[in-house]
């Protein structure tokens, strides 16, 4: 499911096989299960949940970063957040350097 628009308030579940992502605004509470994908924005860009975030294990999170010039994927508006599974991170642009950090996750 690609959100590039506004989601109401009804809860989205991702199921195995599944991706969530987009540059929208979700209102209801997201969750990931076991083999689905969260991957905010379409390339670089912000994904709004306006409710609670569950992660739950076997699941995974896709996020992008650019080292060259520190932007990076965001999931933002968050309640609350449950994390499991895992979290995969792709450099586009540029060389990490030690200390150089992003922020993924907001509330």
């Amino acid at each position: 499911l690609l959100v590039n628009g506004s989601v109401g308030n009804s809860a989205i579940s991702v199921q195995s096989g599944a991706t969530l992502g987009g540059n929208g605004v979700i209102g209801g509470p997201v969750s990931v299960g076991s083999g689905g994908t969260l991957s905010p924005g379409a390339s670089l860009g912000t994904l709004t949940l306006n409710n609670a975030l569950t992660l739950n294990a076997n699941g995974s999170v896709v996020l992008e970063v650019n080292a060259a010039n520190g932007q990076c994927d965001l999931v933002q508006g968050l309640s609350s957040a449950a994390y499991a599974g895992s979290l995969v991170v792709s450099n586009l642009a540029g060389t990490l350097t030690n200390g150089q950090s992003f922020q993924i996750f907001s509330a």
